[in-house]
């Protein structure tokens, strides 16, 4: 017998159903873009952005764009399993979607304040709409997760401001700054979701809990990142001294709980190994960051360490995981996973290459390495949309709602 849910199309029946999808989708388009366009290096306009240099582009559209679109379908389909109340269906998560593409192709066209609205109108409606699921099931430790979605959605806005010109900062600012709120998310969430998923699918592994260590990586994750970004703006020889003591303890109680998890077993499962390579990636970001802050390595290594490292590995590795869960398959991984997953990890190590210093001095090197990287980042995701684009389209396998 249908019910209400299954009158619905497949897409509009789950927040991970749409916004996957166009993730992927973004995530393809954007980067070629950005691949293709003859000026991003040069620090010219990309679509009809003439104020706005092209990396610009780039950094607010895997922030703001791709990342954010992960975000939702996974929040929207998490806050309904944690409360039992769908926050996004039907014609209301078609309007989130309509929102979320409207504030991209207008951002693309130039058209700054049309985009502006319809960009922050999907942040801050994703933001109601989450909460309220939350605040009615009074999930009170989920309140953080809420904290944490509304300081993208406000340095979304204030890139707008910047480039309007009503605020005199500098526009890498809310990208970097939105880069670092969801590398904090990754690092929570992982906290979470790997004690429970990694014994599950390998039940001779064995997890040591330590609530007291969880709450210091958090804790000191935040006050790094909270460094990390006032670092680009102080300079003096005493903050980068502060800011490498802090990078390096945080660094080693994020590695004592990543060895309480025993990473050695997650070998065997595939699904499992990408959400601890993830967590390998935050370990490094946090040295690249002391390395950073002796001016040991360019600030772009760290950056793209975060964001294609740690953030994107978390990223396919759920997106692969909710999908099959929820779509009623099997949680394994196959031939266009393992592909998924090494194209991500061959385009961060090249892309981690091209940020040498001696490798950038040579403009050919560096252009090569960066097409190389770009290219295995679509074939990841291109391998991702082969296999999961049906998925997010028809109905559950094992015929149950949603």
């Amino acid at each position: 017998m249908m019910t209400q849910k299954d009158s619905l199309p497949p897409l509009l029946r789950f927040g991970f159903r749409p916004f996957f999808l166009c993730a992927g989708l973004w995530a393809v388009l954007s980067v070629l873009i950005w691949m293709l366009n003859p000026f991003g290096l040069s620090g010219q306009q990309i679509g009809g952005l003439e104020n706005l240099p092209a990396y610009l582009w780039h950094g607010h559209e895997m922030t703001f764009g791709f990342l954010f679109a992960v975000i939702a379908g996974f929040l929207l389909t998490a806050s309904s399993h944690w409360s039992g109340f769908n926050p996004a269906k039907g014609i209301f998560l078609g309007i989130l979607v309509l929102l979320w593409v409207l504030g991209r192709l207008f951002f693309y066209a130039g058209s700054l304040y049309p985009a502006a609205f319809f960009d922050v109108g999907f942040d801050l409606t994703l933001l109601a709409a989450v909460t309220r699921v939350i605040l009615k099931a009074r999930l009170w430790r989920n309140l953080i997760i809420v904290f944490l979605l509304s300081l993208p959605a406000f340095l979304n806005l204030d890139f707008y401001l910047i480039q309007t010109g009503v605020l005199p900062f500098d526009s890498a600012v809310p990208c970097e700054g939105a880069l670092a709120v969801f590398f904090m998310f990754t690092f929570l969430i992982a906290g979470r979701i790997i004690p429970v998923f990694a014994p599950n699918a390998l039940p001779n592994l064995k997890i040591k809990s330590s609530p007291k260590l969880d709450k210091a990586s958090l804790l000191s994750g935040a006050v790094s990142l909270f460094l990390w970004g006032i670092s680009a703006y102080q300079k003096s020889a005493e903050m980068g001294w502060l800011c490498t003591f802090v990078f390096l303890i945080t660094s080693v109680i994020h590695s004592k709980r990543f060895s309480n998890w025993n990473p050695k077993e997650s070998f065997k499962n595939s699904m499992i190994f990408v959400l601890y390579l993830s967590y390998a990636w935050i370990i490094i970001s946090f040295l690249l960051m002391a390395l950073e802050s002796q001016h040991l390595i360019l600030r772009t290594m760290s950056v793209h360490v975060m964001g294609l490292g740690a953030v994107s590995m978390a990223v396919a590795g759920m997106m692969c995981r909710v999908t099959r869960g929820h779509t009623g398959r099997e949680i394994k991984a196959e031939k266009a996973e393992m592909i998924f997953f090494v194209m991500l990890s061959l385009s961060m190590i090249l892309r981690l290459i091209s940020t040498i210093p001696q490798v950038m001095a040579s403009l050919t090197a560096f252009l090569t390495l960066l097409n190389a990287s770009a290219t295995c980042f679509i074939i990841g995701f291109l391998a991702f949309l082969w296999r999961y684009g049906p998925f997010l389209c028809r109905n559950r396998a094992d015929g149950k709602n949603g």
